[in-house]
């Protein structure tokens, strides 16, 4: 799916330039930008048609999608992401825009034992999509280098 690097850096730009909108009072404790980046920016509304395309791909019946909502987020050394679903959204997804091997990966916990799960590693470029029931986090970013991702949730319009 990858947009290329000079996207990716303004799409980091674009971050930045928002800032902080959330103050870590979210799920996400980094800096985290406001609910709807894709009704002010182009760049996160073609990801929102990249997951809609998924979406229609891997979906069992013929369903219009749209974004609901899609948001940046930079985490930094020693920041990470509670464990959390986005029910009632059928469909959520993370674009990984910036991502070194050492990030932390993202994890699917098993909900029926303590511990083992499921994780998977950011690769740049890539398009995550998952079922929205799936509870899912990250844990503390152990390494000094700056993951930046664009993230959301897609509904079905009736």
């Amino acid at each position: 799916v990858g947009l290329g690097p000079m996207t990716d850096g303004h799409i980091k730009r674009i971050i930045l330039e928002n800032g902080d909108e959330q103050s870590k009072k979210t799920n996400v404790k980094a800096l985290m930008t406001n609910w709807f980046m894709h009704k002010k920016h182009s760049v996160f509304k073609e990801i929102c048609q990249q997951a809609i395309d998924l979406a229609m791909e891997h979906s069992p019946h013929d369903i219009n999608w749209s974004a609901f909502d899609c948001w940046g987020s930079i985490s930094k050394k020693g920041e990470w992401t509670k464990t959390h679903d986005h029910w009632p959204h059928p469909w959520s997804f993370v674009y990984y825009s910036d991502v070194s091997e050492g990030c932390s990966p993202l994890h699917f916990p098993n909900p029926t034992s303590a511990g083992g799960g499921y994780s998977v590693q950011p690769e740049k470029g890539e398009l995550v999509m998952f079922p929205g029931w799936l509870y899912h986090g990250t844990m503390p970013q152990l390494v000094d280098f700056e993951r930046v991702i664009v993230a959301g949730n897609l509904v079905y319009k009736v």
